[in-house]
């Protein structure tokens, strides 16, 4: 792995630094990462452009009630990571640069930590990022960890009724896992269900864990992640009977039993919602073992669920690899904006 990590950094022997943050993100690959961030100075510099870490230029006001003075930088390179502190000029007050923010109390370099996060909006494995920052399986799986939790605060926060005049959207309800409880040699277990879905315009998404199938509790769903006007399409299942007795516009039903088409019009299936929960599912792959909880599990499927929404409305229609990562940055900033500012929190829909 350190071969690796050798070739990450030989990129960036003999080239200079990009200036702006236009030049960086329209330029921004796999092959031109070294170069751009070749080296601590360029990623420190970058950091505090996004708004990573606070400016070491600006002078913020105190933090000590009643206190008028300000903040400025002074070099502490022997106890802060980043090679510098801020201090009052009025009362003394220190403070580290990097406390609540992304890299507050991190072991990796920063390099490393923004690397792992352009790998996880380029949809990479986690084995390719380990493989290229040498660290092992468990800090990589963890750092995977800490950016989809971003995804899961701004998902949460920008929340939006899928679908609308004009427009279809497929919905469908699929078995994610069964929870398993181990208790001696007796084994109890529980189906876990997911209710979805997807807008064909837009490729907007929702997803929600729900404890049962009926209609009361899937139709509840609908009224609160679809919009009214949307023309619908499920498949036959009873609970979906007498839609529009529930305020949406249109719906139609294809009876999977007779085939996925309808035969009257071939733009009544739910083709793309079923290709979505088998991308879904490839990531679901560690639900059920015998060391998770009941509320271990719960948790880890509502952000992995929320990643994919996050994916399908922010990140995917992003082609460019650059301004996947400059949307992860925006929003990292705005979860953990530094000691002087408020981040986002998670918000229960």
């Amino acid at each position: 792995m350190r071969s690796s990590r050798k070739r990450l950094n030989s990129l960036s022997q003999g080239s200079s630094t990009f200036s702006s943050l236009a030049n960086i993100f329209s330029n921004l690959t796999f092959m031109t990462w070294g170069r751009i961030f070749g080296s601590k100075e360029a990623v420190l510099d970058f950091c505090y452009k996004t708004g990573l870490i606070p400016d070491p230029n600006s002078e913020p006001n105190c933090k000590v009630p009643r206190c008028t003075g300000k903040y400025y930088k002074i070099e502490d390179r022997a106890s802060c990571k980043i090679g510098w502190r801020i201090r009052c000029q009025v009362c003394g007050h220190k403070i580290i640069p990097t406390k609540d923010t992304w890299f507050e109390n991190i072991k990796l370099d920063y390099e490393q930590a923004l690397f792992v996060a352009f790998c996880f909006v380029c949809e990479e494995p986690i084995s390719r990022a380990i493989l290229q920052i040498d660290v092992n399986k468990n800090t990589g799986t963890n750092w995977y960890g800490y950016v989809r939790e971003v995804a899961e605060v701004i998902i949460s926060n920008e929340f939006e009724k899928i679908g609308g005049i004009g427009k279809i959207v497929e919905c469908d309800e699929t078995h994610i896992c069964s929870r398993k409880f181990h208790r001696g040699r007796y084994l109890r277990s529980g189906q876990v269900w997911v209710f979805g879905g997807i807008c064909r315009e837009d490729n907007s998404t929702f997803f929600v864990e729900v404890s049962d199938r009926t209609r009361e509790t899937l139709m509840t769903a609908m009224q609160k992640y679809i919009h009214p006007d949307s023309f619908i399409v499920t498949d036959s299942w009873r609970s979906y009977e007498g839609l529009t007795r529930y305020g949406f516009a249109y719906h139609e039903m294809v009876n999977h039993k007779k085939g996925f088409l309808s035969k009257h019009d071939k733009t009544i299936n739910t083709q793309k919602v079923e290709r979505l929960w088998r991308s879904v599912k490839q990531d679901i792959t560690f639900f059920g073992r015998k060391d998770q909880s009941d509320e271990v599990q719960g948790h880890a499927i509502a952000s992995e669920l929320a990643k994919h929404g996050y994916m399908a409305k922010f990140i995917r229609p992003l082609e460019q690899p650059g301004l996947r990562f400059e949307r992860i940055c925006k929003d990292i900033s705005r979860v953990f904006p530094g000691p002087f500012g408020k981040g986002l929190e998670l918000r229960k829909i």
